[in-house]
């Protein structure tokens, strides 16, 4: 079993330099120490999540549209919120998966239980500020009764201290927020250690709770207006805390039926679990009708772009995956048995953007559920780099099919429970979290190595998945949804998001006209150098 390890971590690295040969040196020696007996926590995802993964841009967003919220039509917006709150807050306290919230530390962020489920209604000016804060603290856990006439005066302070720093970086933002207020409960309450104890504690309620962004969609009410599937801007619709949730709600013109976009704290959760919530609210509230896209003219749409601040950018696209999906079912006739399975939507995406000139020779990491373990859900991560098979084959058919069958691989290994990945993450979990950043600023490229600077992430049944960005992922981050959701045209198509910065956005939609347009030359039988795929690219644009 040693040995197998010890083979796992070698496979971690396809490029080796002093630099690497460092980090296998001290892996292996954390390898030994646990052979002694030293702990290494089996969840190791977790931890990573509250040292790289904890920013404002790392959240990630999954839309739920045309839900029906109500029996009988409000009168007006005021009347509408009303009715959405309370049928919320209710939803949300009977998931526990929703009620957690950030514990803020000095290295690291991690996830702690909370047992109320307060609504914090924020609304904000045009460039971002909060103008005001409403309270909805849970009824089964009120406010102490002496504090209550001291809520406005706390919540204003809030508003304060946030519109100061929201300007703040993204790595410090949250931590100076949380120092400011601690300053200014101790200056409020003095040497009373009671009054300052209830000061906490409301303050914690507070940047603990769910923040809701609540506005009316203007244009159709029948599902048909293109402006429901812009993202939030993300500079306005921003929780001001640590809590887990943030959410833009969105009326239709007519208030019959409301979007919700929930946008989640990797620290506290992941993707694919929360998508089930969402089915699950689907389900208890029923819908106004069909999610209809737009129509679809081309195989890839124009992008809807926005700034979300700190110099991150996120793209959103349109496209029509029949031609591809008609590619992947002769793939799985001709080839399964050399792949050692099926092609999958993730496998072919990651080969045909890995084409483009800038991304032939980067490393892609994809997250996998690896379902319950110890008793919660828990994330792998599939790490590869598709052009080391592309530079080793004669095609590029013969390079996807050995590409694919050590994807096939890679994620079997995952399931099973012993990916690289995750013998990876179990051995940094020996570690305090001050080594992560003294790793990430002496070793930043072995650690790009072993965890990859692309992302991808696939659920299949999300009506909308808005990408996070990482510290790591430094070439972009993109998230695909379902793929088959009918369109205006009557055809189907699916949203695909792009985080990063502008060059990286640019250089994304380059690549994905450049496959999508002709996905069958990238997986011919036909001899192709290098230098010939380079010219072809620079035909296409």
């Amino acid at each position: 079993m040693t040995q197998q390890k010890q083979a796992r971590l070698r496979k971690l690295f396809d490029v080796w330099s002093i630099q690497n040969l460092i980090v296998m040196g001290i892996l292996k020696l954390l390898q030994f120490f646990r052979n002694l007996g030293a702990k290494a926590e089996s969840a190791g995802w977790r931890k990573v999540t509250g040292i790289f993964v904890r920013h404002e841009y790392s959240k990630f967003i999954l839309a739920s549209f045309r839900l029906n919220y109500t029996q009988e039509v409000p009168v007006n917006k005021v009347r509408a919120k009303e009715v959405l709150i309370p049928k919320l807050q209710e939803f949300i306290r009977e998931k526990p998966q929703l009620n957690w919230a950030v514990s803020v530390g000095n290295w690291s962020f991690k996830r702690k239980r909370l047992h109320v489920c307060d609504i914090m209604e924020a609304e904000t000016d045009s460039s971002g500020n909060i103008l005001r804060i409403t309270p909805h603290f849970d009824k089964l856990a009120p406010v102490t009764y002496f504090l209550k006439p001291q809520i406005n005066f706390i919540i204003r302070h809030i508003i304060v201290v946030y519109n100061t720093m929201r300007y703040e970086p993204a790595d410090s933002r949250i931590k100076k927020i949380e120092k400011a207020l601690k300053v200014w409960i101790a200056a409020n309450s003095g040497y009373d250690i009671r009054v300052r104890v209830h000061l906490t504690r409301v303050v914690e309620r507070i940047m603990s709770a769910v923040f809701l962004f609540c506005e009316v969609n203007p244009g159709r009410a029948d599902g048909r207006t293109h402006s429901r599937y812009h993202i939030p801007d993300l500079r306005k619709v921003r929780h001001p805390g640590w809590g887990m949730l943030c959410i833009a709600a969105k009326f239709s013109d007519d208030l019959k039926e409301v979007d919700l976009w929930w946008q989640f704290s990797h620290v506290t959760a992941d993707g694919a679990p929360m998508q089930e919530i969402m089915n699950q609210l689907k389900e208890q509230w029923g819908t106004a009708g069909e999610v209809v896209y737009p129509p679809q003219h081309h195989t890839i749409s124009v992008p809807d772009i926005v700034y979300c601040g700190d110099k991150i950018f996120r793209a959103k696209v349109f496209i029509d995956f029949s031609r591809l999906m008609n590619l992947r079912k002769q793939l799985n006739e001709k080839w399964s048995e050399k792949m050692k399975g099926s092609a999958t939507v993730a496998g072919i995406f990651l080969w045909g953007i890995s084409a483009h000139p800038f991304f032939r020779n980067k490393k892609f990491l994809v997250p996998v559920d690896m379902g319950v373990r110890d008793g919660e859900r828990e994330l792998g991560l599939l790490v590869i780099r598709p052009g080391k098979f592309r530079r080793s084959s004669r095609t590029e058919l013969e390079g996807f099919l050995a590409f694919h069958k050590e994807f096939t691989r890679k994620m079997n290994d995952i399931r099973e429970g012993h990916g690289e990945s995750e013998e990876f993450l179990q051995l940094c979990t020996m570690l305090h979290p001050f080594f992560y950043h003294v790793a990430k600023l002496l070793a930043p490229s072995s650690l790009q190595e072993i965890l990859g600077t692309i992302g991808f992430s696939m659920i299949r049944d999300a009506e909308m998945f808005v990408s996070p960005f990482t510290d790591f992922q430094v070439n972009g981050f993109l998230t695909l949804g379902n793929i088959a959701i009918p369109t205006l045209n009557g055809k189907k198509a699916g949203s695909l998001c792009i985080c990063g910065d502008k060059k990286r956005i640019r250089l994304h939609l380059e690549a994905l006209r450049f496959f999508l347009n002709e996905p069958e030359r990238f997986f011919s039988d036909k001899e192709v150098t290098v230098k010939e795929k380079t010219e072809i690219f620079n035909e296409t644009e």
